[in-house]
């Protein structure tokens, strides 16, 4: 209720357009009466109408200010992004120059760190969200193993804190065709995979685990050469939604979300410079 007549529009409209209309019909009144009553009660409108407005003044003040802090912190969280991908790009460069690729061998320690990713976009989402509460947040990894591609639901946070059968196991591809996320991978995508009504969900999530999903995000996450290694995904249940439409979920995933799926590509790299280091030390 703070703010509310300030804030709602249609409110607004009226008192800016219908109060000057009756201060002067009262104030006409007063003048052709010479009453003391409408003098007095044109007067308290003319008092009420000027306190409005200096409220307002404050309040559109108050929002500019507002909105200036938002811009500041969005412009800061792409340059971070933008930061956290060149330093993970950076030393996926190095360990290719010096040693060379080696499979992680510790993926609990890139799972402590994905999940600790999962906790903080769950944490975001809803308190951002436009309806609901039911929301999960999971990061999938695909890794190639004896020229094999595997995959992997590696971390997963969700608000009725529960993990499908396949969580935490690699599958292999047979195991997981039907799945939507495989696609993407596939896909080799560059942008997020948005899906943002239920009539996009079911032209997708076929005889698969999207029944019961209202909108879908699934963010890439890439190394040089757009060499996807993960996903970062988002889904709402049961009517919950993150955002208005497509757009907007568009501009959720490029003000802040992206950051984090570069956290992601990170974790994957020092571990992966990690590992590379240990094998080389052994030989």
């Amino acid at each position: 209720m703070k703010n509310l007549l300030w804030r709602n529009l249609i409110i607004k409209t009226v008192i800016l357009a219908l109060l000057p209309v009756i201060i002067g019909i009262f104030g006409s009144i007063a003048v052709s009466t010479l009453s003391l009553k409408w003098c007095i009660i044109t007067g308290i409108m003319i008092l009420l109408y000027t306190l409005y407005l200096i409220g307002n003044c404050f309040y559109e003040r108050k929002q500019k200010k507002h909105e200036s802090w938002h811009d500041a912190i969005t412009n800061l969280c792409r340059e971070d992004c933008t930061l956290v991908k060149a330093y993970a790009d950076s030393i996926y460069k190095l360990v290719n120059s010096k040693i060379g690729h080696a499979e992680i061998s510790n993926w609990s320690i890139v799972k402590n760190h994905c999940d600790a990713i999962c906790k903080i976009v769950y944490n975001f989402i809803q308190s951002t969200a436009l309806k609901g509460n039911e929301f999960s947040v999971s990061v999938f990894f695909r890794r190639t193993l004896g020229g094999e591609n595997q995959y992997i639901m590696l971390s997963r946070t969700s608000y009725d804190n529960h993990n499908p059968a396949s969580y935490n196991v690699f599958r292999t591809e047979e195991e997981v065709k039907s799945y939507y996320y495989k696609r993407l991978f596939d896909e080799a995508i560059t942008r997020p995979a948005i899906l943002s009504g239920k009539e996009a969900i079911r032209a997708v999530f076929y005889n698969c685990d999207g029944v019961d999903y209202s909108q879908y995000i699934g963010i890439p996450v890439a190394c040089l050469g757009n060499k996807m290694i993960a996903i970062l995904q988002i889904v709402s249940y049961n009517n919950s939604l993150i955002a208005k439409n497509k757009e907007e979920i568009q501009k959720l995933v490029d003000d802040y979300l992206w950051g984090y799926a570069n956290l992601v590509l990170l974790a994957d790299k020092v571990e992966n410079a990690v590992s590379c280091f240990s094998n080389g030390s052994k030989q």
